[in-house]
């Protein structure tokens, strides 16, 4: 009687054992779709974080240096061809000239990343850490709405451009490319002040936030 029961406790255990294998590998087999897709779009989140990341440290470093890159391989070519072979290329000179346009403007971007710029330090280094970022703020603020105004002016400029259809000389080429160099660059500049103002506010407010622990 004894073995009758532990023989039929076994099998119901090993029946139910048994269910619930086989519906815990079919619940693992339908999550583990969405699971390589969570993994997924982790390892990509990450990876777009870094390009991110990148772009906003070097963009304008790796624009400039390909820029400069061009040129000097172009004029490279120039001076190769007028004094080794004899014929002058006629789209050279143009093209640097194109190339160094778009460099200028995106150099300003890149000074205002840097704070490079003319200025009088002596004035500003006599405040303390906190008034010299206050001062950078307000000075801050002023380049803001300077560039926010120049904005709609570099959209009509690039606009009557694509209206006129005008073409470079002797490349062919659209000047509506070279003309959208100052939109480019006052909608980037306008970026890095924007980045260069909460940088300094952050340090106002966290003075004023350390007073008043104190």
């Amino acid at each position: 009687m004894i073995d009758f029961i532990y023989e039929s406790y076994r099998q119901k255990t090993f029946a139910v054992c048994k269910v619930f294998r086989y519906n815990l590998v079919e619940q693992t087999v339908k999550v583990l779709p969405e699971f390589v897709k969570i993994i997924t779009f982790v390892i990509e989140s990450r990876k777009r974080c870094i390009m991110l990341k990148w772009l906003d440290e070097n963009l304008e470093e790796f624009l400039m240096v390909a820029l400069l890159i061009a040129m000097t391989v172009i004029m490279g070519i120039q001076v190769f061809a007028r004094y080794a072979l004899g014929a002058s290329l006629s789209w050279s000179e143009e093209l640097t000239r194109y190339l160094f346009i778009w460099s200028g403007f995106i150099s300003v971007s890149y000074c205002t990343k840097k704070c490079i710029s003319i200025k009088i330090e002596q004035f500003v280094a006599m405040f303390p850490r906190r008034g010299k970022a206050l001062f950078k703020v307000v000075n801050h603020t002023i380049e803001l709405a300077l560039f926010l105004y120049l904005i709609p002016y570099a959209v009509l400029y690039l606009k009557s451009a694509f209206e006129s259809g005008q073409v470079s000389p002797a490349c062919q080429i659209p000047m509506y490319y070279i003309q959208a160099a100052p939109l480019f660059s006052f909608v980037l500049v306008a970026f890095r002040i924007v980045q260069r103002w909460i940088i300094e506010f952050k340090i106002v407010i966290r003075k004023d936030e350390e007073k008043e622990e104190k």
